[in-house]
């Protein structure tokens, strides 16, 4: 999880470098009224408060983004396609320069990832994404982890719960 966390928030951080030179001037007089830096926000939406995995890597980017000094939004959809594409384009609305997702579907990819193109943001892919589709998206990245905590929690729950010696097929998605 935490080389997760860490791999967003660099990738948030060079995102916020490239965003800041692109946005210079010639004056410095110009610069400097401006102010040092302008304010960073990052959207996060993730999909469920049900599911303990998402909670802790949103709860993680929140806390070590703003540790960093930029805005972290959060929001969930509960597991609902279009509440993620409007909680996205909510957060585009608001100034966020990376909208990043646990989207639980990834039809809700693409209308994010175009949204963020038309606002000029990055979109982050978080755990699910893109993946063979991001061609002609500059802002694109994907930022995935094993999840090695829920796999272990899952197991946990299956050897506690089943009955002794039972076989079973698991396969998660």
């Amino acid at each position: 999880m935490k080389r997760t966390v860490s791999m967003l928030l660099v990738t948030a951080m060079l995102m916020m470098g490239l965003t800041a030179c692109g946005g210079q001037t010639d004056n410095a007089a110009e610069n400097s009224a401006a102010g040092d830096a302008e304010e960073f926000i990052i959207g996060c939406e993730y999909s469920t408060s049900s599911c303990v995995y998402c909670m802790n890597l949103a709860n993680a980017i929140k806390e070590y983004g703003e540790a960093e000094g930029m805005t972290v939004l959060l929001t969930q959809a509960n597991r609902d396609v279009y509440t993620e594409i409007s909680n996205a384009e909510s957060m585009l609305a608001q100034g966020a320069q990376v909208v990043g997702g646990i989207w639980d579907d990834s039809d809700a990819c693409m209308p994010v990832a175009t949204a963020c193109a038309e606002s000029d943001a990055w979109c982050v892919g978080l755990l699910n994404g893109l993946t063979d589709r991001a061609d002609g998206y500059e802002k694109y990245a994907y930022v995935g982890s094993e999840n090695y905590d829920g796999g272990y929690l899952q197991g946990e729950w299956l050897a506690e719960n089943l009955p002794e010696n039972a076989e079973i097929f698991y396969m998660a998605c």
